[in-house]
């Protein structure tokens, strides 16, 4: 009799230690909530960039989107103001001469 009474307490431990390593560890720890914010400006949105030197190795930059359209608006901004100063306007071209033209 005291043999079916260890086989019958090995068995409600075997079950208990079942139950409890067949639950999923994230049931048991909830995320914290992620705020969205209401403005879609606010939103964060992380690029990657190739590192400087590196063939695999790359950056990630986290900007909001408002900022990424700063930093664009920026940088056409340049590029016309390079561009603008080389070309010809009210029939006057001015820009890069060559040092032996004449004058």
């Amino acid at each position: 009799m005291a043999e079916g009474a260890t086989l019958r307490v090995a068995f409600i431990v075997w079950i208990a230690a079942l139950s409890v390593a067949s639950e999923p560890v994230a049931a048991q720890v909830a995320p914290p909530p992620v705020s969205v914010p209401d403005d879609p400006d606010q939103q964060i949105k992380c690029k990657k960039f190739a590192a400087v030197g590196s063939i695999i190795r790359k950056i990630k930059v986290c900007k909001t989107i408002a900022e990424w359209r700063r930093a664009q608006q920026a940088g056409n901004d340049a590029a016309r103001a390079i561009v603008g100063e080389n070309v010809c306007s009210g029939g006057e071209c001015r820009g890069y001469e060559p040092p032996d033209a004449p004058p």
